[in-house]
């Protein structure tokens, strides 16, 4: 039998960044996250947020798990998680492009 990726909302999904980005800025004040923080989503992959700064830095490893572990958080609080068979923390780093955020099983984007 032939898989095929659930479906989730887009603005349910951003609100979930959105709402975990303000949990991390409540937590580490100093960081510099706003409410206009990019996200960045690569379904299937890795999304979450382009952070300012390098994922190597261990000072910012708490805050990137921090946001990770808000970001699930958040999803399986609201019932988005259901929606996924695996949610993981996750970052991605290539040259000075990175992602701190989570990793999931196939999806599929509605608006």
């Amino acid at each position: 039998m032939e898989r095929r990726p659930k479906s989730i909302s887009f603005r349910e999904l951003n609100a979930a960044v959105r709402t975990a980005v303000r949990r991390t800025q409540e937590r580490y004040p100093d960081i510099g996250l706003s409410d206009n923080q990019s996200i960045y989503f690569h379904l299937g992959w890795i999304w979450g947020i382009p952070p300012d700064w390098p994922l190597w830095d261990p000072v910012m490893t708490p805050v990137n798990t921090t946001f990770s572990d808000f970001l699930i958080d958040e999803l399986k609080s609201t019932g988005l998680a259901e929606s996924f068979e695996t949610l993981e923390p996750a970052a991605y780093g290539a040259g000075s492009f990175t992602v701190i955020g989570v990793q999931s099983s196939p999806v599929s984007l509605t608006l």
